[in-house]
């Protein structure tokens, strides 16, 4: 019996099955190494008839850097996924963030403890 029968016959046949791993490949080599340590890759959603870039970040500090690289990441994110096919309604033209605030005691944000700790 052969199990190699219903294999495809190339990379290209496997890589159309791969929509998520292409978007996580494609934004690691457009973000680079220094931003994407900074950002998480949450994935590709609609809001409402757009296509964005959800990202978590966990510092307002590299929030704002990469939104003034917006353009930047964007387009060639865009060429990375064009280069794998992704039809252009799929690719994203904007960036969504959600944020996560570290936690430091007396962190407004931090109800987690009735007492509040002061520092």
């Amino acid at each position: 019996m052969s199990y190699h029968k219903n294999l495809p016959k190339s990379f290209g046949e496997i890589s159309k099955d791969f929509g998520p791993l292409q978007a996580i490949a494609a934004w690691k080599k457009t973000a680079g190494p220094v931003i994407a340590q900074h950002a998480e890759f949450l994935g590709i959603h609609k809001n409402g008839q757009v296509p964005v870039l959800h990202l978590s970040v966990k510092d307002p500090v590299w929030r704002q850097e990469i939104q003034f690289e917006t353009k930047r990441i964007l387009q060639g994110l865009a060429a990375e996924l064009k280069k794998m096919g992704w039809p252009i309604e799929q690719i994203p033209s904007e960036i969504l963030f959600k944020s996560v605030l570290p936690f430091r005691p007396g962190n407004a944000h931090f109800r987690g403890n009735k007492k509040m700790i002061k520092t």
